[in-house]
């Protein structure tokens, strides 16, 4: 173990997020978002984010560090168990279609990967307000790219009217393992 490292610290960088499971024929088809997703995947090569001549491969399982699973809607969509929404860095909340690795001409890479850049194809919350601890917005109509390094956690939304109300898991509510240590010397 290097000096000013500690136990805790190998353990965090073995976490990390992991795609997998690609698309087959029980999931739905690419084609009912190309018209949106190939425009989104040009938009980063003309801004530099990816390299001009890219290949994007398709991925429909995320694994968080956490241990948290996020399946897009290209796998999942009327299952019983959906998991497909999540909240991102910046108060982003959005459903999630598929996971696209961006990749510099390579081969396709094997079934389970951790990309180096990789993005969530997604249908985003919008006009979120926070009232009095309830937080709600409504379903966007442009579909967005969100990088998978800024998804936090899984959550779930209730719909009623016109307003999707978003379920977080109550930062009170953490592992009690944690408490413990903290009464340790």
């Amino acid at each position: 173990m290097a000096a000013g490292s500690s136990p805790s610290d190998a353990n965090v960088t073995e976490k990390r997020i992991v795609l997998s499971v690609r698309p087959g024929e029980k999931h739905r088809s690419l084609d009912e978002v190309d018209h949106v997703a190939v425009p989104l995947l040009h938009r980063l090569a003309t801004d530099g984010l990816a390299p001009d001549h890219f290949e994007a491969k398709v991925r429909c399982r995320l694994k968080l560090s956490s241990g948290q699973i996020i399946r897009g809607t290209q796998m999942d969509e009327n299952s019983r168990r959906r998991c497909s929404r999540f909240a991102a860095i910046g108060g982003v909340y959005a459903e999630a279609f598929c996971f696209i690795m961006v990749l510099d001409g390579e081969e396709d890479p094997p079934a389970e990967v951790t990309p180096d850049q990789a993005y969530a194809l997604a249908r985003p919350i919008v006009n979120v307000e926070n009232t009095m601890g309830i937080t709600r917005g409504s379903w966007g109509e442009e579909w967005i790219l969100v990088d998978i390094k800024e998804i936090i956690e899984p959550i779930g939304v209730v719909e009623l009217d016109e307003f999707v109300y978003i379920l977080r898991k109550p930062t009170w509510y953490e592992d009690e393992e944690g408490d413990e240590d903290e009464d340790e010397p």
